[in-house]
């Protein structure tokens, strides 16, 4: 899904899993609500701990947010993503 004009990818994404406001991704996940805000508004990257829990959270993969944030797997992480 392409996102719309003033949202971001990853506000796109989760629209498609109907979240649609920070509060809900920070219920969602457990992430606390700065944390949901800065990844909402792509104001910081993503670590592979708080991909993980996005990723079980949402249903998005792993790969896919990391990506997102230009962040993709590198063999160590590949190995965490699996375990």
């Amino acid at each position: 899904m392409e996102p719309m004009e003033g949202q971001t990818a990853l506000q796109a994404l989760l629209e498609t899993k109907r979240i649609y406001t920070i509060k809900r991704f920070a219920k969602v996940t457990g992430l606390t609500p700065q944390r949901a805000w800065q990844l909402w508004h792509g104001k910081t990257g993503i670590s592979v701990k708080t991909a993980l829990q996005v990723a079980k959270a949402t249903e998005i993969p792993v790969e896919t947010l990391l990506t997102l944030f230009d962040q993709p797997p590198a063999e160590g992480r590949a190995a965490i993503m699996q375990g």
